[in-house]
């Protein structure tokens, strides 16, 4: 069993896609049921790349990654664009859970089972 098909079959569902515009990466359209509380996974063609969480709408966390400067965001907005440059879908799946504590636990263990080579934490 492939980690996509892990994945959705966890409950993560496809919810959009990266595209490169000019130089920026974005979402091709924010059209998508949202609510707080997610946990979010990039996928590069196929493979998992990284997990991340948020108690924010998707959309909110999503239109981080196009325009705010931190080092986190920057970091992972250059390897997506990487990714897109290079030809290679960049999708974002999701798994909606308003439980805090649920999506925390499932966070730690979800990185920790697949060791997404984009989060950072992994050796710890």
């Amino acid at each position: 069993m492939t980690t996509l098909t892990e994945l959705t079959e966890f409950g993560f569902e496809r919810v959009t896609e990266w595209i490169l515009r000019g130089g920026k990466i974005g979402p091709p359209s924010f059209e998508w049921r949202d609510h707080s509380g997610w946990l979010y996974a990039f996928v590069v063609d196929g493979e998992l790349k990284y997990i991340g969480l948020t108690d924010r709408v998707l959309r909110s966390r999503m239109s981080d990654y196009s325009h705010r400067w931190d080092s986190q965001t920057v970091r992972l907005r250059d390897l997506i664009i990487a990714e897109l440059a290079g030809g290679r879908a960049v999708d974002v799946f999701g798994w909606k859970q308003r439980d805090r504590k649920v999506l925390v636990a499932e966070d730690g263990r979800l990185r920790l089972k697949y060791r997404p080579p984009w989060n950072r934490a992994q050796s710890n």
